[in-house]
């Protein structure tokens, strides 16, 4: 499983995370491995792939994307290390004097810093009508960019490379459940969904069985952007389904 915060799921336990799920109901005849780790997105996954997973052989790896992965991409990207050919090579830290050392340190630090960073993107992205305020987060809804397409690229080329192959996935919009709304082709979750017909990826869709299962349930925290253990269950419904689909093609 490779993805940001959402798949690392830290907000719920292991045994109700998908994974954790997924574990559970395959555990004689399949291993799953959480590479999620918060914050990070297709340009990370890509230096997984080169790094972490240089030496493990995965039949599948599932990438779950969400919608603040282009900008995070474009952020990353920015400040990356790179060779001649404009590839990643890596993405320095932030500094690590004293001071910064102290302040990871501290609980409280940490906190203030959080709700800063909080509360300046949500100024500088309040009146931008493509972007939706839910639970105290602002949910971005961009069209997939060159650079992020270009990254999964380079991702599912590293990994055919070892006989694993990528299957993408997108977290459908946390804002329309909640207000029934119907996505549409403006989402991210469906522009990703295009992008994996276009490229010929398997693609694993979420869309449909949230807004059948957000009728009756919560998928999500309240003040929080990211699935609770109803959410969870659903996509792990979703991948397993996608997993005995493959095993009897």
């Amino acid at each position: 499983m490779l993805g940001d915060s959402f798949t690392e799921a830290v907000q719920v336990s292991f045994s109700e995370s998908f994974t954790g799920l997924l574990q559970k109901r395959f555990a004689d005849t399949a291993a799953f491995f959480n590479y999620g780790v918060g914050e990070y997105s297709p340009v990370f996954y890509y230096l997984q792939a080169i790094n972490s997973l240089k030496n493990q052989k995965f039949n599948y790896a599932i990438m779950l994307l969400y919608s603040n992965d282009v900008r995070d991409d474009s952020v990353y990207y920015a400040k990356a290390n790179k060779d001649a050919a404009g590839n990643v090579v890596a993405i320095s830290g932030e500094e690590n004097s004293r001071l910064a050392q102290f302040a990871r340190k501290s609980y409280l630090l940490r906190l203030i810093r959080k709700y800063y960073i909080r509360f300046v993107y949500w100024k500088d992205h309040r009146n931008k009508p493509e972007e939706k305020t839910v639970g105290g987060f602002i949910e971005e809804s961009p069209v997939l960019s060159t650079l992020t397409k270009k990254l999964i690229q380079q991702t599912d080329s590293v990994l055919a490379l070892r006989g694993t192959q990528l299957v993408l996935s997108a977290v459908p919009s946390k804002y329309k459940l909640i207000n029934h709304i119907p996505h549409d082709s403006t989402d991210f979750a469906n522009s990703v969904k295009s992008y994996a017909v276009e490229m010929n990826y398997h693609y694993i869709d979420l869309v449909q069985a949230f807004e059948i299962k957000s009728q009756t349930s919560l998928l999500f925290f309240p003040k929080d952007i990211h699935f609770n253990k109803n959410g969870h269950e659903v996509v792990a419904q979703q991948f397993q389904e996608y997993i005995y689909k493959i095993a009897y093609w």
